[in-house]
């Protein structure tokens, strides 16, 4: 929104600036034409001359009107495909971030197996340790 007024305030002003040009230009000819008198327009321009004047002027602002008509599409454009690359790229955080915690949490139950297998081996490791005292004890009982 912000940005659209800030392009809006300068196309105005630009618009401004053309106006205040095409006026200067215009009090220039009619100075040229007729001098310090208004009235002596008609002696140095003939009507053919002062439409043909009018209608490249015309002709001119209409080609400029088309101008800022392509900029502002060729702007939209772009505003709009960015903001599609932003959209895909919130897109793309948000699932590499669902895979992320997912991949911590598949980490965390590992981490929970590997505890309880290592429990279990010290048990079993414990039990066969107690199991082989037994049987050596009773081993040298025997032979004694």
């Amino acid at each position: 929104m912000l940005m659209t007024s800030i392009v809006w305030i300068g196309r105005i002003q630009q618009n401004k600036n053309h106006l205040i040009l095409y006026m200067s230009e215009y009090k220039q000819l009619l100075d040229e034409a007729t001098g310090p008198n208004p009235s002596n327009i008609y002696q140095k321009f003939t009507p053919e001359q002062v439409i043909d004047i009018l209608s490249s002027q015309y002709n001119d602002r209409i080609n400029l009107l088309s101008t800022q008509q392509n900029l502002l599409s060729k702007q939209t454009s772009i505003i709009n495909s960015k903001e599609d690359e932003l959209k895909e790229q919130s897109e793309n955080l948000e699932r590499l971030g669902d895979r992320l915690f997912t991949q911590k949490r598949v980490i965390v139950y590992d981490e929970k197996d590997d505890v309880y297998n290592q429990r279990m081996i010290q048990f079993l490791k414990m039990s066969m340790f107690a199991m082989s005292l037994v049987i050596a004890i009773l081993v040298y009982k025997k032979n004694k």
